[in-house]
């Protein structure tokens, strides 16, 4: 390889790496909202969990990530939606949100 061909290179990982470092982290707080009111508001548990925020609506964890794992909505998107790592996971028909945070940006409801 030429020596341009190496600061091309470089210079392409100098990129990737800085836009690497600018991506969103993960957060470590999980908010559980039921009709706009905080539910709980708890460190991600490290091992797998699971509430039930009302009959037939639960949340589940599994250290890193959280989910709504069953719901009683007709249309079950909140369901389909996931594994979330950060941001949420809202449920309109229950009302019910499910929030990654680092616990400083909590949004106010």
């Amino acid at each position: 390889m030429k020596r341009m061909d190496w600061a091309i290179l470089g210079t392409a990982l100098l990129l990737c790496f800085g836009l690497w470092a600018l991506l969103p982290k993960t957060g470590n707080t999980l908010v559980i909202r039921s009709a706009g009111k905080t539910v709980m508001s708890i460190r991600l548990p490290t091992d797998p969990a699971q509430w039930e925020i009302r009959p037939g609506v639960i949340a589940e964890t599994d250290g890193k990530r959280v989910r709504m794992q069953s719901s009683t909505c007709p249309d079950q998107l909140c369901v389909k939606q996931g594994w979330v790592a950060s941001g949420a996971v809202i449920c309109l028909p229950e009302r019910v949100t499910l929030e990654i945070t680092d616990g400083t940006d909590a949004y106010a409801y």
